[in-house]
């Protein structure tokens, strides 16, 4: 009837379906909505906050950010208010301090609602490891969670604070510093990617090369430069990269050695025996000595998985082994891995699972097929509704996530 509830691993309902809309869980509560107004419930779907509220967030610490009337506030699990509910925005309440903006200053709060700190800069990021981005005058700096400034606003962008490779722009040009503001990556690159593998592309006129996550240079910029090479050039777990040398690809280690000659049209994935290579639109698999294993016929061709891959073939998807032989002629009008050893299909429009023998362990009944973030449901889409089966259910042991 259009109304949520809570169920539990077992698909037992364990809060029933009496709300507008819900949220997932957090720290042993839910916010939902009732009658047009959030709240918060408990496990067993009792009330604990009343529904008052035209916003309000998960919690975080004990902590959670709860709106009314455009104007925000925040509340611990009781429900009193630790910061009164007339602030423009609240930033943050999962880091050491709370952070509100009114008026467009910027303050900073203990977790019990006393004001530490007040800065008059125009933007304040959220705390990410320890560090926020500041900015004035459309420059941005660093301040940490003592609230000092590591880097006074410098920059004209920084990019995102999860590890200690920040990248930079001044003046159109790009570089990295670290977490103490100081410049490991000089500020002289046409453009840098992000750090990938411990490695990032820096791009200099029309050549580009790499640096290690210390901002050390690692090969100097030197290869042709393609479009796109940003996303497609960086290195893979596996120490290669895909480089470009007279419109062919090869690909080279972190010494910069080439590992595969530039002898294809373009290179796929990358696995532990077999390089998934095309020629003439058409996709194989070569070893690493560039011979080729598994001949050019594939108009796509995925990496291997303990011995198997799955290919497309004449419009449709199959499964081959190491030498090319096909385990699953391909039937399929989409396939994809689910737990390894499982593939998500489709046939006639419609999704199933089927083992790499292509035994049918879910029946084609579905719209779609997605698994829950914890990996213990799969949710069924059929008619316009859905189900959830457990994961359990119908796998062997083997094939489990």
């Amino acid at each position: 009837n259009g109304k949520w509830g809570f169920v539990n691993g077992q698909l037992q309902v364990v809060v029933p379906f009496t709300y507008d809309n819900v949220n997932e869980f957090r720290e042993g509560v839910a916010n939902v909505i009732k009658g047009n107004r959030f709240g918060y419930i408990n496990k067993v779907g009792e009330q604990i906050i009343s529904f008052k509220y035209d916003e309000a967030e998960p919690f975080y610490g004990g902590l959670a950010v709860v709106g009314i009337h455009e104007k925000y506030g925040v509340i611990n699990k009781l429900g009193e208010k630790v910061l009164p509910i007339h602030f423009d925005e609240i930033i943050s309440v999962d880091q050491k301090y709370i952070v509100a903006e009114i008026g467009g200053k910027y303050l900073f709060y203990d977790r019990k609602g006393k004001l530490v700190e007040e800065f008059a800069f125009s933007n304040v990021g959220n705390f990410v490891n320890g560090l926020a981005y500041i900015e004035q005058k459309r420059k941005y700096g660093l301040i940490d969670t003592n609230l000092l400034v590591v880097l006074p606003p410098t920059y004209d962008w920084i990019d995102n604070l999860e590890n200690g490779f920040i990248r930079v722009r001044q003046d159109k040009q790009f570089g990295a510093i670290n977490r103490i503001g100081k410049v490991v990556v000089p500020i002289q690159y046409d453009q840098l990617s992000e750090l990938q593998n411990g490695y990032a592309i820096v791009t200099l006129g029309e050549v580009y090369g790499f640096v290690d996550s210390l901002g050390n240079t690692l090969i100097t910029p030197s290869f042709p430069y393609k479009e796109g090479i940003l996303q497609w050039g960086v290195f893979q777990k596996n120490g290669l990269a895909r480089v470009w040398t007279k419109n062919k690809v090869g690909l080279i280690d972190t010494s910069g050695k080439k590992v595969v000659p530039a002898l294809f049209d373009d290179i796929g994935a990358i696995g532990d025996r077999l390089i998934a290579v095309q020629k003439k639109s058409k996709w194989g698999y070569c070893n690493y000595e560039s011979k080729l294993k598994i001949p050019y016929q594939f108009e796509a061709a995925f990496d291997f998985y303990k011995g198997t891959a799955i290919v497309k073939h004449g419009g449709l998807f199959g499964l081959i082994d190491e030498k090319g032989d096909f385990l699953i002629e391909p039937m399929y009008e989409g396939a994809s891995r689910m737990f390894g050893h499982l593939l998500l299909v489709q046939q006639n429009g419609k999704y199933g699972l089927v083992t790499t023998t292509n035994t049918t362990v879910l029946a084609f009944d579905y719209e779609k097929i997605e698994l829950t973030q914890d990996k213990k449901l799969l949710k069924l889409f059929v008619n316009s509704d859905y189900q959830y089966k457990k994961v359990e259910d119908f796998l062997n042991k083997h094939d489990k996530p």
